[in-house]
């Protein structure tokens, strides 16, 4: 596999570092093109593309399809609806940000044995899985729009029936399917022919679809060309396998292998776990950029309110303190409530930002007073608590932002303060 491109942190972990920040839009672009210009590309047939797509299909594709896969006996919709129930009790255990109330009897009409023999006659599940083929496959420069696909099917029923066929014995073999919705409905398919392993994982991986908040899902889905599929898939993958037994995980290597990578390169490796989990089940998706629509959307909603950022063991972020203001925000003081009383803390250094935007001649003044405010506030909880903690404060006035002040996130960001406990 190439070397994939390197993207920039959205929070750096070394606060030595100047330059903290850079956009991961940038290199995770939307898709912005507009409905009229999308419409009019849709229309357009490239005759000669589709031409060269049923030559090319033709050679590569052996002239007999595959044979038919033979159904497991013991793979049951009660095997299957068990397996769901018990992939989602998994999944509210493992993340507390999965605050989703789904019930089991949705659960269960979310996911069904398949039919081969009707998915062999389901046009528009052949077309998709042609569709995924062919983008595969044969790597064109633009992949082929709607009509173009349209008048491949119709050129290749007439003049390559072997090459439909050998489709619709996909369809027959299909490993599985999710349908997901941003309206939070769900429908699963399962292979019949499945070991009972290997439904097992595929359920425990589909169950977590439904947790995915409609901000991610529509991000996400709206990402250009492949990094859609990359980052969909690949965060469903990563977070489903904290719910899994070391068996299922190991049995399950190679699924989503290339998908899992990318995320781990290209996200998880800039920004926190903690502000990917939030952005998948809380649909805080301005954790991972801000330059969107969507993103500044769903920024709307903790706008006004104070938030933290997980960085990295003992090392948090209050964030989005008013402007020219050192009081904490209710939901700063929450935070660090909870976790003092849940937490065996005894060293904690503090460390006040102020945003370049706020008035330069009281830059120093403001991120001092946030830093002292966060010690006073630590103290009595700890005193409260009967836990002693030791705290240093420190301010680095406005020289250290995380963010590039291009837009109320990024100043959001900024207004903060750091702190380290052990």
């Amino acid at each position: 596999m190439g070397a994939l491109p390197v993207i920039q942190p959205l929070i750096q972990r070394d606060l030595n570092d100047p330059i903290r920040y850079e956009q991961l839009g940038k290199q995770l672009p939307q898709d912005t093109s507009t409905t009229g210009s999308a419409k009019a590309r849709s229309k357009k047939v490239d005759k000669a593309k589709v031409a060269k797509a049923l030559k090319r299909l033709d050679e590569l594709l052996p002239k007999k399809p595959q044979a038919k896969n033979v159904p497991n006996p013991k793979l049951t919709e009660s095997y299957i609806d068990k397996a769901a129930i018990e992939a989602s009790k998994a999944v509210k255990k493992a993340y507390p940000y999965a605050s989703k109330s789904i019930s089991p009897a949705i659960i269960k009409r979310g996911f069904k044995k398949m039919d081969p023999e009707a998915n062999a006659k389901d046009a528009p599940l052949i077309l998709k899985i042609m569709e995924y083929y062919v983008d595969r496959r044969l790597r064109f420069k633009t992949a082929l729009n709607k009509a173009e696909l349209d008048l491949l099917v119709k050129e290749m029923k007439a003049k390559k029936p072997h090459l439909y066929a050998f489709f619709q014995r996909k369809a027959y073999n299909q490993p599985g399917y999710a349908k997901l919705f941003a309206s939070g409905k769900h429908e699963v398919g399962i292979d019949p022919a499945k070991s009972l392993t290997d439904a097992r994982g595929t359920v425990f991986h589909e169950t977590m679809h439904f947790y995915t908040h409609a901000n991610f899902f529509n991000w996400a889905g709206n990402l250009k060309g492949r990094k859609s599929r990359l980052v969909a898939e690949g965060t469903t993958e990563l977070l489903a396998r904290k719910t899994m037994s070391r068996t299922m995980k190991s049995d399950r290597y190679n699924k989503y292998r290339k998908e899992r990578r990318y995320v781990e390169l290209h996200i998880l490796n800039k920004v926190s776990r903690d502000d990917l989990e939030r952005a998948y089940f809380l649909g805080e998706i301005w954790r991972l950029e801000h330059q969107s629509k969507k993103a500044k959307k769903a920024f709307k909603a903790v706008k006004s309110k104070g938030f933290y950022s997980h960085v990295e063991k003992g090392h948090y972020r209050l964030m989005n303190f008013k402007p020219g203001s050192s009081r904490l925000q209710r939901d700063h003081k929450s935070f660090l409530d909870n976790y003092i009383n849940d937490n065996s803390t005894t060293k904690m250094a503090i460390e006040g930002h102020a945003s370049p935007s706020e008035p330069a001649k009281k830059h120093n003044n403001i991120a001092e007073g946030r830093a002292k405010n966060a010690e006073d506030f630590v103290q009595k909880i700890a005193k409260a608590a009967k836990k002693p903690i030791a705290t240093t404060t420190s301010h680095k006035g406005a020289t250290s932002p995380t963010a590039t002040e291009k837009n109320d996130i990024d100043k959001a960001f900024n207004r903060r303060v750091e702190f380290k406990a052990s």
